[in-house]
């Protein structure tokens, strides 16, 4: 027999390697099946053990594993997961988690269906100027080092990503393309198809098994170089010899996984980077107040691009509405920049950040309303559906319309995307306009998607596209001709300190979809309560640094980061009073012996309630990362969530 230290992706915490036996001769990081207590997981081969160091008790302890496939990890990808479990706090039982995460190894029966086309003949329009001077400056940046590229909306940073692409596939090396989401992708898929005559494959969650094992086989033991666009889920493709790495839109929330095990794509991307002496490019027009921060201490590279891809680029023509003054949900200014670009046989754009059709259903006689039983969030009307929806764990129930507790009417009011939708259609009708009016949400079917009706959009004439935040970024529509926000003060609303970032980020990206130089006059129509916000002045000049030195000075101020470290840890029970016993005893306890951390009384999380458990957190904070690393090697082995850089204070694990 063998015997080998197996790294297990178990999803019970374990911070060690446990001992196996194999008949078989095994090689470090090949993939192996585990027996673990009564079940069996997925696990990694470190290294081999000698039979001698092991006494006669434990040899007749272990148990046998066998080899999962005949493959083995690279080993830079091993180390940079490792690397990041340390950087990140996780456990060896979360890294073996991320590094198998890609690896469906078992063939199934379906045929091959995948979205890459072949490779064919592409338009590549030559750089202009600007693009020019950030392509050098990139190339002569040293390789391992992040780069940024601070460019405006429409500057053509994907024109230059493309070009990046095409130097390493000279050299014989891969390239990977990291996006915020799959509607994301496909924008970004679309272009880099324009621009280049080589095959991309697009890795995403929905693609079937099959296409997964075929794209992770290809990228292991392919003789050619391979360009993946996808989200951060494909750092942990196995890739042999990765030249380059792009995080398109570095800024967004999603390349921060806030469920365990915990991390951010810009750290793994950063090890990897160094790992295989590759370049790594982040691209935004709004970057994160941290990264920024951080790029300009640390001296990496920042390349403005300040000048559009197209000439002749002229700002929209701005219309500022207060809404507390709108008795509907269309001013007369926002109305009319739709009609006008109807009957100029153009396109419209309405951002409305709420799903469902109305938001609330409550008695104001004695002021029930409905509620999910599971996590008591309010219960969104879906008319089309007819029923109430819960938006955080998916209960439904039937509408009602008396209140169960006083019988007077239920009043149904806050007006959803889809009752704006219905409201728009309604107005156009009444001046004899019917254009089609394509809704995007997250409760779209596939086939009603953004990613799959991108082509369509950019190929209509009179369109009106209303949705949520899902069209708010990386959309660049030539027929484009009006952009309404109908509510641009939601997002400062949020008990975050974040709220002002995200708030100025909403409006600079929504306001960038218009004025890129495709059409000669174009409108932008935002409706607010508050019109007077010097975030709102920053954001509709587009001055980000302008916004970025007055919020740096705010953070230093109040010490947020990047001037300290936060984290959350997450006390789970099954009843609200056993859960807030639990976090002010386990506060009791590490107030003591983590003196050098600040830590804040135990809080209900944002939301508390979930299907199966009652949460409360303990929100931490120092001014150096060290201390919060410490206490994160005390939880790793413990029964509660400990998530180093939350994305939202107040949030526990999505």
């Amino acid at each position: 027999m063998h015997y080998y230290e197996v790294l297990t992706a178990t999803k019970n915490k374990t911070n060690k390697l446990l001992t196996y036996a194999a008949a078989s001769k095994l090689r470090s990081y090949q993939i192996v099946e585990v027996p673990l207590r009564r079940q069996t997981c997925l696990g990694l081969v470190v290294k081999q053990t000698d039979p001698a160091e092991l006494n006669d008790e434990l040899r007749d302890k272990c148990r046998e594993i066998k080899a999962r496939s005949p493959y083995r990890l690279p080993a830079k990808l091993v180390r940079s997961v490792l690397g990041l479990g340390r950087q990140s706090a996780l456990s060896l039982s979360a890294a073996a988690q991320l590094l198998l995460s890609n690896a469906l190894l078992k063939a199934s029966g379906e045929s091959w269906s995948g979205d890459t086309p072949p490779a064919g003949d592409a338009l590549q329009p030559p750089l202009n100027a600007a693009q020019q001077r950030v392509y050098r400056a990139i190339n002569a940046g040293q390789a391992g080092i992040p780069q940024l590229i601070l460019g405006i909306n429409g500057s053509g940073k994907t024109r230059i990503y493309a070009e990046l692409i095409k130097d390493q596939l000279r050299v014989g090396r891969s390239a990977l393309v990291l996006v915020p989401e799959i509607g994301l992708s496909a924008q970004v898929l679309e272009l880099l198809r324009d621009y280049l005559p080589f095959e991309i494959d697009h890795f995403h969650s929905g693609l079937r098994p099959k296409q997964r094992r075929e794209l992770w086989e290809k990228c292991l033991t392919g003789s050619k170089p391979t360009i993946v666009v996808g989200p951060r889920s494909a750092e942990f493709l196995p890739f042999k010899n990765l030249g380059l790495i792009v995080m398109d839109e570095c800024h967004d929330d999603s390349f921060k996984q806030e469920r365990q095990p915990s991390y951010h794509s810009l750290q793994l991307a950063s090890i990897l980077a160094k790992n295989h002496k590759a370049k790594i490019v982040c691209g935004s027009a709004t970057p994160r107040v941290e990264d920024y921060y951080r790029f300009r201490r640390a001296g990496y590279p920042v390349h403005n691009l300040r000048t559009g891809a197209l000439p002749n680029r002229r700002p929209p023509r701005l219309t500022v509405v207060d809404k507390r003054e709108l008795k509907r949900n269309f001013s007369r200014p926002a109305l009319d920049g739709i009609v006008k670009a109807l009957r100029d046989g153009r396109q419209a754009l309405v951002f409305y950040n709420r799903r469902g059709h109305w938001r609330v259903a409550k008695c104001y006689q004695c002021l029930w309303q409905a509620e999910c039983p599971s996590c008591l969030r309010s219960l969104i009307f879906h008319r089309d559906k007819f029923k109430l929806i819960c938006h955080g764990c998916g209960h439904a129930a039937l509408p009602i319309s008396a209140c169960p507790e006083c019988k007077q009417a239920i009043t149904y009011s806050y007006a959803g995307v889809k009752s704006v939708t219905e409201e728009l259609e309604q107005r156009l009708a009444e001046i004899n306009l019917h254009p089609p009016v394509w809704r995007f949400d997250s409760d779209n079917l596939k086939r009603d998607s953004l990613a799959v009706k991108l082509k369509q959009i950019k190929q209509r004439q009179s369109l009106v596209i209303l949705g949520t935040q899902v069209i708010s970024q990386g959309l660049d529509l030539p027929n484009l001709q009006t952009v309404v926000i109908l509510d641009a003060g939601q997002s400062l609303v949020s008990p975050d300190y974040r709220s002002h970032e995200k708030f100025y980020r909403h409006i600079h990206q929504l306001a960038g979809r218009v004025g890129r130089g495709h059409l000669a006059e174009t409108e932008l129509v935002i409706q607010t309560d508050q019109p007077e916000d010097p975030v709102l002045r920053h954001a509709l000049k587009h001055d980000w640094l302008a916004f970025y030195e007055e919020e740096i000075a705010g953070r230093r101020k109040y010490l947020l980061p990047p001037f300290a470290h936060f984290a959350n840890i997450s006390v789970r029970r099954g009843s609200q009073a056993a859960t807030r016993k639990a976090a002010e005893q386990l506060h009791e306890e590490l107030a003591p012996r983590f003196k050098a951390v600040k830590l804040y009384r135990p809080a209900p999380a944002l939301r508390e309630k979930h299907p199966k458990y009652w949460e409360w957190l303990i929100h931490a904070s120092c001014p150096t990362r060290r201390p919060l690393l410490e206490m994160a090697d005390f939880f790793k082995d413990k029964e509660h969530f400990f998530n180093l850089d939350p994305g939202q204070l107040f949030a526990g694990e999505n």
